[in-house]
């Protein structure tokens, strides 16, 4: 609504002018009101119907940046400022209400502004007085400002419309008040009649129209987010969507509703995926559980293969070392036997002289046998003794391994072994022992008893005239340390590079299997350990033999 500005002087002019008193006093109670009215942000108007007459406060000039006297002061002088697309609601809007149709006139209209623009207001008017017939004679209204907050609502909608969404504004009985759409094909009845629509008489299940109602009723009663999801056909296929639903004014809700159909074919097909990789894994699974057993089963097989292995060189070495301990044996066996003849003549020649008198005992030579038993006896014994430590040693050394982990002395052992290899080192080797005070050890003692019998037995055959074996052990930090050095003819680098191949030997044809390296290596690995080997042709071979302690 245009006009121009109020002004106290002009309305003084036209009481002055006009001859009836109830009229004057009718004008200065306006004038009065119209002062007052000047200091509301509010652009006030009173239009006088039979006149056309249009009085306003200089807020509205000011709001749509015209000077006074640059707007007329009729109601046709407004209607020129309207936006041509706003001017036939107005009317239609303003006729009601003259009429006595509405009790109030309410638009949001546009008025060209001075520079061009369109100025978005707010117009509420009233009609306060009507002739005898009824007429309407004097109407005040409102306009105020809306342009910043209609600018917001088109940005919110464009926003708005650029969601995938359904949105809906719904009383609490179901009835539609507002709706955003931007997909109308996703609706189950037209656009232009969804509004004042219940969404009882939507053509849907019953028992989802009550699932919905019960959702909405529940988030404008308790204040919640209700979130559910159902399925619609739609359009000849099933959709399916996503409500989001809160309360927005004490009887209504606004309704957020997302068709979710990609998301559930994708979760669908996601779930068939996983069901799939987890078919495929209890397969994988399968094999890896049925080639672990397979794997398993090849191990031990291996391992028994190995024990097998090792105490076939055990029988080897002792095979090598057979004719020495033969002649081991047979020295100690041969002086028993010839002392045990020479006793059991003893025997024969005291026994009869027991039975005789004292007095005969001295025609004999008593005093002699009696002179040489102590000597053959304890010569006897000792050369048992000495039968007996060698078959004690072989015996330990030939055995088989329990596979448990034992307790041992690693000194204890080396002098055992030692025993049982002596006859291989007396001729040509000067054995120099080192041994330092030394921790238990959790081992296996006869597969390390193999290992020191490989070294000593090698070593003694690197020398081929005389020579040194030193044996050296020493406890440094978590291991225990074992030395085996030899002064005979070294190795090359390239021997050395072969040294623990399997199958590999320096010695003549017949004379090695090639395998006492190799088996030491893997039972030196098996205790968590490792051997080096240092070498220099013709300078001798040091082997060293590292073992971790036990912790006890």
């Amino acid at each position: 609504m245009s006009t121009a500005s109020f002004k106290p002087e002009s309305l003084a002019r036209e009481q002055a002018e006009r001859p009836h008193a109830p009229r004057r006093a009718l004008e200065t109670n306006l004038t009065s009101l119209m002062l007052a009215l000047e200091t509301l942000d509010e652009c006030i108007w009173i239009w006088n119907c039979p006149t056309d007459e249009l009085l306003v406060t200089s807020r509205w000039r000011t709001t749509l940046g015209y000077a006074e006297g640059e707007l007329g002061s009729r109601l046709q002088d407004l209607m020129e400022l309207l936006h041509p697309d706003d001017r036939p609601a107005l009317r239609e809007g303003m006729d009601a209400h003259l009429a006595g149709h509405t009790p109030r006139f309410e638009r949001e209209v546009r008025l060209r502004r001075k520079d061009g623009q369109w100025s978005w207001q707010l117009s509420r008017a009233r009609v306060i007085a009507r002739d005898e017939q009824g007429h309407p004679v004097r109407v005040v209204g409102t306009n105020v400002e809306i342009t910043a907050s209609k600018r917001n609502e088109e940005r919110m909608r464009a926003l708005l419309s650029a969601l995938p969404d359904l949105i809906f504004r719904q009383h609490r009985d179901g009835t539609y008040l507002d709706f955003i759409v931007n997909k109308p094909d996703e609706l189950v009845i037209s656009p232009q009649s969804l509004i004042g629509t219940n969404i009882r008489q939507l053509p849907m299940e019953p028992s989802l129209i009550n699932k919905i109602v019960l959702h909405l009723e529940r988030a404008i009663d308790q204040g919640t987010l209700e979130v559910f999801e159902y399925q619609l056909p739609v359009g000849g296929r099933l959709q399916h969507y996503e409500s989001r639903i809160i309360r927005s004014a004490p009887d209504e809700a606004v309704c957020i509703i997302r068709n979710i159909t990609e998301r559930k074919l994708a979760e669908e097909r996601l779930h068939q995926q996983e069901e799939e990789l987890r078919r495929h894994r209890d397969h994988l699974e399968e094999l890896v559980q049925s080639r672990t057993e397979t794997l398993l089963q090849t191990t031990r097989e291996l391992e028994e293969r190995q024990v097998q292995l090792i105490q076939a060189e055990k029988l080897a070495s002792l095979g090598q070392m057979a004719a020495g301990v033969a002649h081991e044996i047979s020295s100690p066996v041969g002086y028993v036997l010839s002392n045990l003849a020479t006793l059991a003549q003893y025997v024969s020649t005291i026994t009869p002289l027991l039975e005789q008198q004292k007095e005969q005992w001295k025609s004999t030579n008593v005093g002699d046998i009696l002179e040489d038993l102590p000597v053959v006896i304890e010569e006897s014994l000792e050369g048992a003794r000495r039968i007996k430590e060698i078959v004690q040693s072989l015996r330990m050394f030939a055995r088989e391994d329990s596979g448990e982990l034992q307790l041992a002395q690693l000194n204890t052992e080396l002098e055992s072994t030692l025993r049982v290899v002596w006859n291989e080192l007396k001729y040509k080797c000067t054995v120099e022992r080192d041994f330092g005070e030394l921790p238990m050890l959790l081992c296996h003692p006869n597969q390390l008893a193999q290992v020191f019998t490989n070294l000593l037995v090698n070593a003694a055959q690197s020398i081929e005239k005389q020579g040194v074996i030193r044996i050296r052990t020493r406890h440094e930090g978590n291991e225990v340390v074992v030395s085996i050095s030899d002064t005979g003819k070294g190795m090359e680098p390239e021997t050395r590079a072969k040294l623990f191949t399997p199958f590999f030997t320096t010695k003549p044809r017949g004379q090695g299997t090639g395998l006492g390296l190799s088996v030491s290596q893997s039972i030196i690995s098996r205790h968590h350990g490792r051997i080096e080997v240092d070498s220099t042709l013709g300078q001798g071979t040091t082997f060293r033999v590292y073992l971790p302690v036990a912790e006890i």
